[in-house]
């Protein structure tokens, strides 16, 4: 699976998370993949560690992630085509 271009052009050019959020905030929700991929492992590995059950994990690493999401103004419902396949590699790594 490759990279999509909005993360490969912050890759490119050194995007902050500052930077990633303003883009976000300004409509372009795409941009939310890149801090769904800098911080969905570590999420889970917290969660881990609190619950030590990785289904558990899984769903409320999921629950953050959605919940994030919607307060970048991203439905659960129509979330943005990267998410689903994305969300899905987080639970399987």
């Amino acid at each position: 699976m490759g990279t999509s271009p909005i993360v490969s052009r912050a890759l490119r050019e050194g995007w902050s998370d500052e930077d990633v959020i303003k883009r976000v905030l300004d409509g372009e929700t795409g941009a939310y993949e890149i801090i769904m991929r800098r911080y969905n492992q570590r999420l889970y590995r917290v969660a881990m560690s609190i619950l030590k059950d990785e289904a558990e994990s899984e769903d409320v690493t999921q629950e953050s992630t959605r919940a994030d999401g919607a307060g970048f103004g991203i439905s659960a419902h129509r979330p943005p085509k990267w998410a689903a396949t994305s969300w899905r590699r987080c639970w399987l790594s």
